[in-house]
């Protein structure tokens, strides 16, 4: 789970120390969210932030325009601390687990679990993003290239977005999402938040299971379980998907027909992003 990138296997190699101390002045790099951010990296993006904030562990966040040419790997949002870039959300959770500075307290089983979840989210949640951005037409011509072109002079601003927009397609068409119709990749989605639905059933969290107590306390079930790095990327994805407003496409009502995905949300938003203003940096159109 939380394979490394390419860029983390190319640091020196370090063992977990649990005596290593968190760098204080951590920050979390990402591109600026109302003019420039598109909604798959902006998902990344939050989901890092959510975890940082699960796991206690403090940072600050800069916006930059050049965040994709800072990261090794070209993933975001990118992390540095100590000296070190890491990039990505898996590669930031890889690196706060190895460095001890989070446990994941889970059983074998659960894990399994987790590994397939936070692969559905990638195949199915990223590439739906990616289709949405780079193929359908309205979202490309109106959001995309204004977007990933804000910062750039002619005629950059006019290369640039084709030449990225031609190597996602290649990578849809590699993962069979290509010749997909935008009815099929919204079914995708769909899907995709029903297993995850069935999975959080009536658990404040995706992971973890129901006890029943009332045998020997004559209480109702109790829920034993906290938050995993699983329940910041749905996070993350899920909450770009519901506050992001995208012409031709409503994904936000795709989540809203799972009220316990939706709760999922307003739970983590209110626990770990208490201040109204911290996540408003949206990339809402």
């Amino acid at each position: 789970m939380f394979k490394r990138n390419q860029a983390w296997d190319s640091l020196p190699a370090s063992k977990p120390d649990h005596s290593n101390v968190w760098d204080a002045d951590a920050r979390l790099i990402q591109p600026f969210g109302a003019e420039q951010a598109l909604i798959y990296d902006y998902a990344e993006c939050i989901a890092a932030r959510t975890f940082l904030h699960m796991s206690n562990l403090p940072h600050t966040v800069e916006g930059r325009q050049n965040a994709e040419y800072i990261s090794p790997t070209r993933e975001l949002p990118v992390l540095l601390s100590h000296g070190l870039l890491v990039s990505g959300f898996e590669s930031i959770v890889r690196f706060a687990m190895e460095q001890g500075f989070v446990s994941l307290e889970v059983t074998d089983q659960e894990m399994d679990e987790m590994e397939g979840l936070v692969s559905l989210v990638q195949e199915v949640l990223v590439n739906a993003e990616l289709y949405i951005c780079w193929v359908v037409k309205p979202v490309l011509r109106k959001v995309t290239i204004p977007r990933f072109s804000c910062f750039y002079s002619w005629p950059l601003n006019h290369i640039l977005p084709w030449a990225r927009m031609k190597v996602i397609r290649g990578n849809l068409g590699a993962s069979d999402w290509l010749d997909k119709s935008l009815d099929q990749v919204l079914l995708e989605v769909k899907l995709c938040c029903r297993v995850l639905s069935l999975q959080l059933q009536e658990k404040p969290y995706l992971m973890g299971s129901r006890l029943n107590l009332s045998v020997l306390f004559f209480t109702d079930h109790i829920f034993l379980t906290r938050p995993t790095p699983l329940d910041a990327l749905v996070f993350g994805h899920l909450y770009t998907l519901i506050t992001t407003d995208l012409p031709s496409v409503n994904l936000g009502a795709i989540v809203k027909q799972f009220p316990n995905l939706e709760q999922l949300c307003r739970r983590i938003d209110e626990t770990y992003f208490k201040e109204p203003t911290e996540i408003e940096d949206s990339p809402k159109i």
